[in-house]
């Protein structure tokens, strides 16, 4: 074992000084949370290589690896210009930033956006003006469809989330424009570790786009854990939009829990084309007759990067659907990792549920390990699962040399349509845009 090894890891020394970045806003509430939270942390314990649910992603590093939590201080460092130099045009005016988890915007200009009755707030600002009813709110949802009990990820984020970013859209209201949230790592200390935290209640028969982008401002390395808790109500209508495009240097690991109503439709997007190390978790529930969920996923990486993405798709009720489709494009020594359960539960009678996982390798150096899993206990269902992985078809490559198309051009054709079978399923169109073009970019194409 090496010095580096026998130390104490951050992440146990760095709880007790939590408590002197976070200040006296925040109640014993919140600090006994917290503790019971890394309390669960430290039993669950860094998931090793026999972990099965980890198999093929390696985060030893999150141990020996020196990480710092971020100063709230840190927000006045950064200035507007730099905070919105990584904004995609266009998406929405919407649009707030995080900077190493904190709320960087002015909300009161935000919130006159909304349509009447939405809120969008922070923890901190609802214990700061003793907020009862947002105060309500946060203590029926937080924590429980994201639970700290055998979990990491949640467990993590949970000992040390600073703050959480609360939205709640009120039954009937239709949010219009999508709400574009950057969560930005400043690269202004070596290696900070940030704990961005949402909860967003949707209620019954409203609507919302929600866009999550992760980025930093430097090269400089740092450690992001996400968590982000979605509540739908009956008949509402979801779309939530996940975009990584962190630096070669940065490991992220995100969790998106949801639970859905009654005839709610929900889709989830992922899109990953930056950092070191990234696991994208989606973790839907099916609580509510006659719902439907979505999940579509792109990943494009080089060089050394790594995704994998882990999804768990529980059907629990009767006469629900979900379509999942995820796709990776791997060059140089990049590795993809793809491990989606479908569970259909005893009660959940006439689900049909559709997944597929498909894979191009642009190198002989590039992995993918894919296990798409269906655990199924009704028996009048419809499920099917699929995942190939392999190099460019080349008899589509022919055919299109045939027709006069060189090859450069017939291979680019064949990886943005590739591309295209999942981006299509992008509402935005500033955001399908910008992704479209950034698989261009990624590939040189």
């Amino acid at each position: 074992m090496t010095q580096q090894e026998s130390e104490t890891p951050w992440y146990e020394s760095s709880f007790e000084l939590l408590e002197t970045l976070v200040g006296d806003d925040q109640s014993a509430e919140i600090e006994a949370i917290r503790t019971k939270a890394h309390q669960d942390f430290l039993k669950i314990g860094l998931p090793k290589s026999k972990t099965e649910d980890w198999k093929y992603t390696d985060i030893r590093e999150l141990r020996t690896r020196q990480f710092s939590l971020a100063d709230k201080g840190v927000v006045s460092q950064v200035d507007d210009a730099a905070r919105k130099s990584k904004t995609i045009a266009d998406i929405s005016e919407l649009s707030l930033q995080t900077v190493d988890g904190f709320v960087a915007n002015n909300l009161d200009a935000l919130r006159a956006l909304l349509p009447k009755g939405v809120i969008l707030s922070t923890l901190r600002e609802a214990f700061a003006n003793r907020d009862s009813g947002l105060l309500e709110l946060y203590r029926e949802h937080f924590g429980q469809i994201a639970t700290t009990e055998n979990d990491f990820v949640v467990a993590f984020n949970t000992s040390f989330f600073q703050d959480v970013l609360i939205v709640h859209v009120p039954a009937g209201a239709q949010v219009e424009q999508p709400l574009y949230i950057q969560h930005i790592a400043s690269g202004l200390q070596q290696s900070t570790a940030t704990f961005p935290r949402i909860l967003c209640v949707v209620e019954a028969g409203a609507k919302l786009a929600l866009v999550e982008h992760f980025a930093t401002l430097t090269s400089e390395g740092g450690f992001t854990a996400s968590v982000t808790e979605l509540v739908v109500g009956d008949n509402a209508e979801v779309s939530h939009y996940q975009l990584g495009l962190e630096s070669d240097d940065h490991i992220r690991i995100s969790r998106l829990a949801s639970k859905q109503g009654r005839d709610a439709r929900v889709r989830f997007h992922s899109s990953t084309f930056g950092g070191q190390l990234v696991r994208n978790e989606v973790c839907p529930t099916l609580t509510g007759v006659n719902g439907f969920t979505g999940l579509y996923g792109i990943s494009v990486l080089s060089g050394n990067q790594h995704v994998d993405n882990h999804t768990v798709l529980d059907h629990s009720v009767p006469h629900c659907e979900s379509d999942e489709r995820y796709k990776g494009i791997y060059d140089g020594k990049s590795e993809g990792v793809f491990c989606g359960t479908i569970i259909v539960r005893e009660d959940a009678q006439k689900t049909n549920a559709i997944q597929n996982n498909a894979a191009v390798l642009l190198s002989d150096r590039a992995t993918v390990n894919t296990k798409p899993q269906l655990k199924i206990w009704a028996d009048d269902v419809k499920c099917t699962h699929g995942a190939t992985v392999g190099q460019l078809d080349q008899v589509q490559l022919f055919y299109l040399r045939s027709r006069g198309i060189g090859e450069k051009d017939a291979r680019n054709l064949l990886l943005r349509a590739f591309a295209g079978e999942v981006t299509q399923e992008i509402e935005l169109d500033a955001l399908r845009s910008a992704i479209e073009q950034m698989v261009v970019d990624k590939l040189s194409l």
